[in-house]
This record gives C-alpha cells, structure tokens and sequence, in this order.
C-alpha cells in the first residue's frame, strides 16, 4: 500500500533529512531533521508531540518493523 501525505507538515525551520511511513494499521510518519530530532505525525499531518526524540547527531536513515511500531535509525556519521 503505497500513502502519500496531502497535508504540510510543520517541521519548525527545520529541514528534512530522511522520512519514513510505519507498516502498521495507524499510519504513522517518522521523520529526521537537521537538528538532530525524530519527530512523528499522523496521516493528516498531525504532530505526536509526544512522541519526538532529540538525539545526539543527525539521523540519516529510518526503517519501521514490518508489522510492530518500533523505528530503527541510523546516524550520519555510522554511529
């Protein structure tokens, strides 16, 4: 099944670095910034606030579990 967000996001001046959508029945979009933070949303561009994760470099790579709602990253710099 293939979703495309209709809907703009508000990622606060930060610019995107990857994204990635969960395999799960909730559609849930992950997304990396430059500022070194995950930030979620739901299909209709709803902030999980909640949920955001600030870490210690920049994530340049996502991937969701097939089937759970566990997110896997990867840093830019291999760590």
């Amino acid at each position: 099944m293939t979703l495309y967000l209709s809907f703009n996001i508000e990622t606060k001046q930060e610019n995107v670095v990857t994204c990635q959508w969960s395999n799960t029945d909730i559609p849930v979009l992950a997304v990396s910034t430059d500022k070194q933070k995950i930030t979620f949303f739901q299909d209709e561009a709803i902030n999980i606030s909640e949920h955001d994760m600030l870490k210690d470099g920049i994530i340049s790579a996502l991937g969701w579990h097939p089937s759970d709602m566990i997110l896997a990253y990867g840093f830019q710099d291999g760590n």
